[in-house]
């Protein structure tokens, strides 16, 4: 396995960086999607299957600017083929959207937290413990 080629700790602070622009630019759409009432009003669903589609969505605006960062500063990693990186981040991604849409349904709707609390508690966990080492390690090694 190749040696990644920014150390670890600065990778992680940088990610770290990087995921707060991702997480703001989630925060924010979710923010708007729910309080705005936009999938409520354009799909005409239930508020609780609103905020899962919201929360995807959500996720998806996110995780493209944590590509962008994490390829272009965090992980430097520019000198290898972007769409096999596109397609691996495309997965890691879609795993990380389940866990947050999971997460959310359960933190929220079952056991009945803001949904921005619960996006607070769900973003912090899959940061750390899924969303870094799957970059480092597989999308952007």
């Amino acid at each position: 396995m190749p040696t990644p080629k920014v150390p670890l700790i600065s990778s992680f602070l940088r990610s770290q960086v990087a995921a707060i622009a991702a997480t703001a630019g989630d925060f924010s759409s979710l923010y708007c999607l729910t309080e705005g009432q936009v999938i409520q009003q354009l799909l005409g669903t239930s508020t609780a299957r609103s905020l899962l589609i919201a929360t995807a969505i959500a996720s998806i605006i996110g995780a493209c600017i944590s590509f962008t960062l994490g390829r272009t500063w965090a992980f430097k990693s520019q000198d290898k083929g972007i769409w096999l990186q596109a397609c691996k981040y495309a997965a890691a991604s879609f795993l990380i959207a389940c866990i947050n849409v999971g997460g959310m349904h359960l933190l929220s709707n079952v056991m009945d937290n803001s949904y921005m609390y619960s996006k607070v508690i769900i973003a912090a966990i899959t940061g750390v413990f899924v969303s870094f080492p799957l970059f480092r390690y597989w999308v952007f090694r």
